[in-house]
Order: C-alpha cells, then structure tokens, then sequence
C-alpha cells in the first residue's frame, strides 16, 4: 500500500466519520422530547467539532472565502469524482440538514450542533455580501 493509497484512506475514513457523527446528531435532535437536549456524548461532539472544522476551512477555501477580508476569487467547483469534492459537498449537505434540524428543533438542539448550521449561513452570506459588491457601481 503506497503513500497515495493511504492518503485517499484516511481522507475517506475522515469524510465518513464526518458524516457518520453529524447523521448521528441529527438523528438523536429529531428524536429527543420536546424541549430537552439529547445527551450526546462530549467525547464524540468533540470529535465531531475537529471534523466539521477541518472540512469546514476546506469548504470555504473551495467558495474562495478569503483571510478575514471574506473576499471572493472565482469559484470552481470540485470534481465529485474525488473524496476531495465528496468532502466539500458532504460538509455542504451536512451543514444544510443541520439548519433544517435546527429551524424544527429550536429548543432541542445542542450549541455544538446549531454552530454548523450557523457557520454556513456566514459562508452564504459573505458569498452573497461578495456577489452584490462585484455587481454594484463603485
């Protein structure tokens, strides 16, 4: 087993623990009594935060999300025929079913789940902000 074939494991072993964990959380917010929290363990929301970062700062990278500037490059869209541009729309369709979760589940839903949804709605609206500068007379 070479180097690439261990880099193409660990990068499908991380993706699939992203979306294990975070189909998990969803799943245990859906199914919590009205008004209370599901116990998740700490160990795994910790887990689940390391995964949602990492691919988080590739996924803005991917947008073109600039330093704290937020400005926009031209957006190319990853290939889905890499585990690369798989990461990046499995973080967006992750991030996506969380806002829902958290729109239906206001009072059941954790801080460490609620956050993704919330850091997506930030990368859509500097995406947005960034689009209507480049449009607008200056």
């Amino acid at each position: 087993m070479g180097i690439d074939q261990l880099r193409r494991f660990l990068v499908a072993a991380f993706l699939l623990g992203f979306i294990a964990l975070y189909a998990y959380f969803l799943l245990e917010v859906v199914r919590a009594p009205d008004g209370a929290p599901p116990a998740l363990d700490e160990r795994l929301v910790g887990i689940g935060a390391i995964l949602s970062g990492a691919l988080g700062s590739a996924f803005a990278v991917a947008l073109g999300v600039e330093d704290q500037t937020m400005r926009t490059r031209a957006i190319t869209m990853p290939s889905l025929q890499t585990l690369l541009g798989l990461g990046l729309w499995a973080y967006a369709l992750v991030a996506m079913t969380s806002i829902v979760v958290f729109a239906l589940n206001l009072d059941e839903t954790p801080v460490a789940i609620s956050s993704l949804a919330l850091v997506l709605v930030g990368f859509v609206a500097a995406i947005v902000t960034n689009a209507y500068k480049a449009v607008l007379p200056k």
